[in-house]
């Protein structure tokens, strides 16, 4: 063989093993792509394992009643006296709880915000509230809110924001004022979140007056429809202190009762998955049991008989503890309450539904 041709099939050796080359480097560059997207597939696929799970646990720890729930337990407050502890519950009860949730882009409650919309505090403080201004700005926010409100926030700018009688009542007027707003209206959830900061602000003040207590939990309540997943657990936790110092006070207030035993009815539900979501956020998740929600219930049912939604919570909570007796027992007590709202016309339905299941 001539050197022409040995060159000729050296070239031909080196094309071929370059070739093969090639091709082994082409599946290689294949495979490490197809790994590449299988890998962002599961990433994905985790973060919307991730997204979902917190999702749950925002509707469970969703137990705090929301804004609206709470706008109609304490509509009967128009006419609430201040002078010691009352129901706040209306004759309308609150609905099943929103599982809609709104992203707060306001301060957090946790660094016990207060809104001064601008109006700089005066360094010198004003005298507290007599009992006649106490009177006159009760009498002014249930004939008109609006402008006890406007008001107020004078006197807050005068020298009293260190004052928890006008604090409170500077919250339930954000509150009564809120009400007039459509949920997703912006107006409403600035409104409740400024109250709730005069409200906290208050029982820093003065934890030891019902009423005051009592406002702080109902602001802090409303404000979980309008806030983030942490905030909603931390303030969750806070809510739950403030109903277990007002109802200390007074253990008969039925409305604060359903309230606490909603929040532990709730959080009793929440999945280990659930649990273990809510302790990405804190060491100590919430924790509450079934029995801890029936008390509330319970109780709340010896201080106002034929309220449906009480009724139908207990039944749950028996069914929960797979007593389906004593639930057939509410449930058929349930039943026999006439509805005053479409609400209470579809936990009547549920309560028949329930019934036939679990009424043996």
């Amino acid at each position: 063989m001539n050197d022409s041709s040995s060159s000729i099939w050296k070239t031909i050796g080196i094309m071929s093993v370059t070739g093969g080359g090639v091709a082994l480097l082409l599946w290689q560059t294949n495979q490490i792509r197809k790994m590449k997207e299988d890998g962002d597939r599961l990433r994905e696929e985790v973060k919307l394992m991730g997204e979902e799970l917190m999702e749950r646990v925002e509707r469970r720890l969703g137990a705090v009643p929301s804004g609206e729930q709470l706008e109609r337990l304490t509509r009967i407050t128009s006419g609430f006296l201040q002078s010691g502890p009352q129901s706040i519950c209306s004759d309308d009860m609150y609905d099943d709880a929103n599982e809609d949730w709104y992203n707060s882009s306001l301060p957090s409650s946790s660094s016990h915000f207060i809104p001064s919309l601008a109006i700089p505090s005066s360094s010198i403080e004003t005298p507290p509230l007599s009992e006649v201004g106490m009177e006159a700005l009760d009498k002014l926010i249930d004939e008109n809110a609006h402008k006890a409100y406007d008001e107020m926030k004078k006197m807050y700018a005068d020298g009293s924001s260190k004052d928890p009688e006008l604090l409170w009542r500077l919250g339930k007027a954000c509150h009564s004022i809120a009400s007039d707003y459509d949920r997703k209206n912006p107006k409403k959830k600035e409104l409740i979140l400024e109250g709730r900061g005069y409200a906290q602000a208050a029982a820093s003040l003065n934890d030891q007056k019902f009423i005051v207590v009592k406002w702080a939990a109902i602001l802090t309540g409303s404000a979980t429809d309008y806030v983030g997943t942490k905030e909603k657990i931390e303030q969750g936790n806070v809510f739950k202190n403030y109903l277990d110092k007002a109802l200390a006070m007074d253990g008969k207030e039925y409305s604060l009762l359903h309230m606490r035993g909603r929040y532990a009815y709730s959080v009793a539900n929440l999945s280990w998955l659930e649990r273990k979501a809510a302790a990405a956020f804190f060491a100590a998740p919430p924790e509450a049991t079934i029995d801890e929600a029936l008390r509330d219930f319970l109780a709340a049912n010896d201080v106002r008989k034929g309220w449906i939604e009480n009724l139908v919570y207990i039944a749950r909570c028996y069914i929960a503890k797979k007593d389906s007796k004593n639930a057939a027992i509410y449930l058929a007590e349930a039943i026999k309450v006439e509805p005053s709202d479409d609400s209470e016309k579809e936990l009547i339905e549920e309560a028949k539904g329930l019934l036939k299941k679990h009424g043996g």
